[in-house]
Protein backbone atom coordinates (compact mmCIF):
# COMPACT_ATOMS: atom_id res chain seq x y z
CA UNK A 1 0.00 0.00 0.00
CA UNK A 2 1.06 3.54 -0.85
CA UNK A 3 1.06 6.43 1.76
CA UNK A 4 -1.03 9.15 0.50
CA UNK A 5 -2.27 11.73 2.89
CA UNK A 6 -1.31 13.06 6.16
CA UNK A 7 -3.90 15.63 8.11
CA UNK A 8 -3.91 16.82 11.75
CA UNK A 9 -6.88 18.01 13.34
CA UNK A 10 -6.47 20.34 15.69
CA UNK A 11 -9.54 22.61 15.70
CA UNK A 12 -11.70 24.33 18.41
CA UNK A 13 -15.14 22.58 19.07
CA UNK A 14 -17.84 25.41 17.09
CA UNK A 15 -18.85 27.51 20.00
CA UNK A 16 -16.96 26.29 23.07
CA UNK A 17 -13.59 26.56 22.52
CA UNK A 18 -12.32 23.16 23.21
CA UNK A 19 -9.58 21.26 21.32
CA UNK A 20 -8.48 17.88 21.44
CA UNK A 21 -6.25 18.44 24.28
CA UNK A 22 -5.37 15.06 26.21
CA UNK A 23 -6.70 12.75 23.43
CA UNK A 24 -5.53 9.30 24.28
CA UNK A 25 -7.60 7.04 21.86
CA UNK A 26 -9.68 7.01 18.65
CA UNK A 27 -12.06 4.90 17.23
CA UNK A 28 -13.82 4.71 13.60
CA UNK A 29 -17.63 4.31 13.50
CA UNK A 30 -18.54 2.62 10.53
CA UNK A 31 -22.40 3.43 11.06
CA UNK A 32 -21.57 6.72 11.06
CA UNK A 33 -18.48 7.06 8.90
CA UNK A 34 -17.18 9.47 11.79
CA UNK A 35 -14.22 8.59 14.30
CA UNK A 36 -14.34 9.17 18.45
CA UNK A 37 -12.19 10.20 20.43
CA UNK A 38 -11.67 9.93 24.17
CA UNK A 39 -10.32 13.08 26.03
CA UNK A 40 -9.26 11.79 29.19
CA UNK A 41 -12.14 10.98 31.03
CA UNK A 42 -13.79 14.90 30.23
CA UNK A 43 -15.52 14.06 26.90
CA UNK A 44 -16.32 11.70 23.44
CA UNK A 45 -15.34 13.87 20.79
CA UNK A 46 -16.96 13.02 17.41
CA UNK A 47 -14.57 13.80 13.92
CA UNK A 48 -16.73 13.84 11.16
CA UNK A 49 -15.31 13.73 7.42
CA UNK A 50 -14.76 16.60 7.20
CA UNK A 51 -12.52 17.34 10.07
CA UNK A 52 -15.45 19.23 12.21
CA UNK A 53 -15.70 18.41 15.80
CA UNK A 54 -18.78 17.91 18.16
CA UNK A 55 -19.61 16.27 21.24
CA UNK A 56 -20.81 12.74 21.18
CA UNK A 57 -24.06 12.24 23.76
CA UNK A 58 -24.27 14.27 26.57
CA UNK A 59 -22.28 13.58 29.50
CA UNK A 60 -20.46 10.89 28.23
CA UNK A 61 -16.89 10.06 28.63
CA UNK A 62 -14.16 7.79 28.43
CA UNK A 63 -10.65 7.57 29.63
CA UNK A 64 -8.70 5.02 27.76
CA UNK A 65 -9.43 2.62 25.04
CA UNK A 66 -12.68 2.25 22.92
CA UNK A 67 -14.59 -0.21 20.26
CA UNK A 68 -17.00 -0.01 18.11
CA UNK A 69 -19.42 -3.40 18.37
CA UNK A 70 -22.15 -3.50 16.07
CA UNK A 71 -24.37 -0.25 17.29
CA UNK A 72 -22.35 0.25 20.21
CA UNK A 73 -19.29 2.28 21.19
CA UNK A 74 -17.72 0.39 24.54
CA UNK A 75 -15.41 2.74 26.39
CA UNK A 76 -12.99 2.48 28.99
CA UNK A 77 -14.03 4.89 31.66
CA UNK A 78 -11.91 4.44 35.68
CA UNK A 79 -12.58 0.83 36.55
CA UNK A 80 -15.22 0.23 34.51
CA UNK A 81 -16.21 -0.58 30.64
CA UNK A 82 -19.41 0.91 29.32
CA UNK A 83 -21.15 0.96 26.57
CA UNK A 84 -23.04 3.93 24.33
CA UNK A 85 -25.59 3.24 22.09
CA UNK A 86 -24.52 4.88 18.50
CA UNK A 87 -27.88 5.77 17.28
CA UNK A 88 -29.55 7.26 20.30
CA UNK A 89 -26.17 8.53 21.93
CA UNK A 90 -27.30 7.36 25.41
CA UNK A 91 -25.98 4.56 27.83
CA UNK A 92 -27.29 1.32 27.32
CA UNK A 93 -24.21 -1.05 29.82
CA UNK A 94 -22.24 -0.58 32.23
CA UNK A 95 -19.78 -3.56 34.03
CA UNK A 96 -17.47 -2.69 37.25
CA UNK A 97 -14.16 -5.04 36.90
CA UNK A 98 -13.76 -6.04 40.50
CA UNK A 99 -10.03 -5.32 41.88
CA UNK A 100 -9.11 -3.13 38.31
CA UNK A 101 -5.80 -0.89 39.05
CA UNK A 102 -5.76 0.97 35.35
CA UNK A 103 -7.83 -0.48 32.72
CA UNK A 104 -6.76 0.74 29.42
CA UNK A 105 -6.43 -1.72 26.39
CA UNK A 106 -9.80 -2.82 24.97
CA UNK A 107 -10.87 -5.09 21.44
CA UNK A 108 -13.75 -6.98 20.86
CA UNK A 109 -14.51 -9.89 18.14
CA UNK A 110 -17.22 -8.74 16.65
CA UNK A 111 -19.72 -10.35 18.37
CA UNK A 112 -20.42 -10.55 22.32
CA UNK A 113 -17.05 -10.36 24.03
CA UNK A 114 -15.01 -8.01 24.90
CA UNK A 115 -11.27 -8.15 26.13
CA UNK A 116 -9.75 -4.98 28.77
CA UNK A 117 -5.98 -4.58 29.64
CA UNK A 118 -5.12 -4.25 33.19
CA UNK A 119 -2.38 -1.83 33.43
CA UNK A 120 -1.77 -1.24 37.00
CA UNK A 121 -2.21 -5.05 37.60
CA UNK A 122 -0.93 -6.94 34.55
CA UNK A 123 -4.23 -8.67 33.22
CA UNK A 124 -6.71 -9.24 30.98
CA UNK A 125 -10.11 -9.39 31.45
CA UNK A 126 -13.03 -11.03 28.92
CA UNK A 127 -16.33 -9.27 29.01
CA UNK A 128 -19.46 -11.27 28.14
CA UNK A 129 -21.94 -8.27 26.79
CA UNK A 130 -24.58 -10.79 25.14
CA UNK A 131 -26.95 -9.48 28.04
CA UNK A 132 -26.12 -5.63 28.06
CA UNK A 133 -28.36 -5.54 31.05
CA UNK A 134 -26.25 -7.80 32.72
CA UNK A 135 -22.71 -8.16 31.25
CA UNK A 136 -20.46 -10.78 33.23
CA UNK A 137 -16.47 -10.62 33.35
CA UNK A 138 -14.02 -13.48 33.13
CA UNK A 139 -10.36 -12.41 34.10
CA UNK A 140 -8.44 -14.77 31.68
CA UNK A 141 -4.78 -13.54 32.06
CA UNK A 142 -3.91 -12.69 35.55
CA UNK A 143 -0.08 -12.17 35.01
CA UNK A 144 0.36 -10.64 31.58
CA UNK A 145 4.09 -11.00 32.05
CA UNK A 146 4.46 -7.60 31.50
CA UNK A 147 2.77 -4.13 31.89
CA UNK A 148 0.11 -4.29 29.13
CA UNK A 149 -1.46 -1.39 27.26
CA UNK A 150 -2.76 -1.78 23.47
CA UNK A 151 -4.35 -5.03 22.74
CA UNK A 152 -6.32 -6.19 19.63
CA UNK A 153 -8.18 -9.46 18.84
CA UNK A 154 -6.74 -11.67 15.86
CA UNK A 155 -9.70 -13.94 15.03
CA UNK A 156 -8.08 -16.16 12.28
CA UNK A 157 -5.67 -17.34 14.70
CA UNK A 158 -7.79 -17.36 17.40
CA UNK A 159 -5.70 -15.53 19.82
CA UNK A 160 -5.14 -11.91 21.50
CA UNK A 161 -2.41 -9.92 20.47
CA UNK A 162 -0.93 -7.40 23.46
CA UNK A 163 2.15 -4.73 23.62
CA UNK A 164 3.88 -3.94 26.43
CA UNK A 165 5.17 -0.67 28.19
CA UNK A 166 9.04 0.25 29.34
CA UNK A 167 12.07 0.01 28.00
CA UNK A 168 12.75 -2.97 25.11
CA UNK A 169 8.87 -3.65 25.11
CA UNK A 170 7.77 -7.10 23.81
CA UNK A 171 4.79 -7.98 21.86
CA UNK A 172 2.88 -10.54 23.25
CA UNK A 173 -0.04 -13.00 22.38
CA UNK A 174 -3.03 -15.50 24.50
CA UNK A 175 -3.73 -18.62 22.88
CA UNK A 176 -7.93 -17.90 23.22
CA UNK A 177 -8.15 -22.02 23.49
CA UNK A 178 -6.40 -22.15 26.60
CA UNK A 179 -5.35 -18.52 27.41
CA UNK A 180 -2.05 -19.11 27.98
CA UNK A 181 0.40 -16.46 27.04
CA UNK A 182 3.48 -16.43 25.12
CA UNK A 183 5.89 -13.63 23.50
CA UNK A 184 5.74 -12.98 19.81
CA UNK A 185 8.36 -10.99 19.70
CA UNK A 186 10.52 -10.52 23.29
CA UNK A 187 12.37 -6.87 22.69
CA UNK A 188 10.50 -4.65 19.63
CA UNK A 189 13.83 -2.60 19.85
CA UNK A 190 11.56 0.25 21.06
CA UNK A 191 10.02 1.40 24.58
CA UNK A 192 6.36 2.26 25.84
CA UNK A 193 4.21 1.01 23.07
CA UNK A 194 1.10 2.25 23.50
CA UNK A 195 -1.47 0.89 20.67
CA UNK A 196 -1.59 -1.68 18.10
CA UNK A 197 -4.50 -2.20 15.45
CA UNK A 198 -4.62 -4.14 12.19
CA UNK A 199 -5.38 -3.46 8.28
CA UNK A 200 -7.28 -5.60 5.66
CA UNK A 201 -4.45 -7.43 4.75
CA UNK A 202 -3.18 -8.60 7.89
CA UNK A 203 -0.47 -6.49 8.68
CA UNK A 204 -0.21 -4.66 12.33
CA UNK A 205 1.05 -1.60 12.72
CA UNK A 206 2.16 -0.38 16.90
CA UNK A 207 2.09 3.34 18.31
CA UNK A 208 5.20 3.46 20.62
CA UNK A 209 6.63 6.73 22.77
CA UNK A 210 10.69 5.59 22.73
CA UNK A 211 11.27 6.55 20.14
CA UNK A 212 8.01 8.06 19.22
CA UNK A 213 6.56 6.71 15.83
CA UNK A 214 4.62 4.03 14.33
CA UNK A 215 6.12 0.21 13.05
CA UNK A 216 4.40 -1.94 10.66
CA UNK A 217 4.63 -5.46 10.81
CA UNK A 218 3.77 -7.97 8.41
CA UNK A 219 1.22 -10.77 10.07
CA UNK A 220 4.13 -13.21 11.00
CA UNK A 221 5.78 -10.06 12.80
CA UNK A 222 8.79 -11.19 10.69
CA UNK A 223 8.91 -7.96 9.02
CA UNK A 224 8.63 -4.27 9.95
CA UNK A 225 9.20 -0.92 8.64
CA UNK A 226 8.27 2.34 10.05
CA UNK A 227 5.77 4.66 8.39
CA UNK A 228 6.86 8.10 8.57
CA UNK A 229 4.86 10.45 10.39
CA UNK A 230 5.67 14.53 10.52
CA UNK A 231 4.35 15.77 13.68
CA UNK A 232 4.07 12.69 15.59
CA UNK A 233 4.30 12.82 19.36
CA UNK A 234 3.74 10.32 22.39
CA UNK A 235 0.93 8.27 19.84
CA UNK A 236 -1.64 6.55 21.87
CA UNK A 237 -4.46 4.28 21.16
CA UNK A 238 -4.35 3.89 17.49
CA UNK A 239 -7.05 2.44 14.99
CA UNK A 240 -7.05 1.35 11.57
CA UNK A 241 -10.30 2.09 9.54
CA UNK A 242 -10.27 -0.76 7.37
CA UNK A 243 -12.97 0.58 5.09
CA UNK A 244 -11.17 4.04 4.27
CA UNK A 245 -7.75 2.33 4.76
CA UNK A 246 -6.64 5.15 7.07
CA UNK A 247 -4.77 4.94 10.24
CA UNK A 248 -6.07 7.60 13.09
CA UNK A 249 -3.09 8.46 16.01
CA UNK A 250 -3.94 10.34 18.65
CA UNK A 251 -1.23 11.91 21.06
CA UNK A 252 -0.33 15.14 22.29
CA UNK A 253 -3.44 17.25 21.74
CA UNK A 254 -4.05 16.33 18.32
CA UNK A 255 -5.23 12.92 16.30
CA UNK A 256 -3.23 12.79 12.58
CA UNK A 257 -5.08 10.99 9.93
CA UNK A 258 -2.39 8.54 7.58
CA UNK A 259 -3.70 7.49 4.36
CA UNK A 260 -2.69 4.65 2.01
Amino acid sequence: MKQFLLIAILAPLAGIGQSLSGVESVEFDPVNHQYFASRGGTSIVAIAPNGSLSYFGSGLNADYGMEVMGNTIFCVTGSTVKGYDLTSETQVMSVTIPGASFLNGLTNDGNNTLWVTDFGNGRIIEIDVTNMSAPTTNVIVSNTGCTPNGVVYDGTNNRLIYVCWGGSAAIKQVDLSNNMTSNILANTGVGNIDGIDQDGLGNYYIAHWSPAGITKYTNDFAISSDITVPGISSPADICYAIPTDTLAIPGNNQVIFVGF
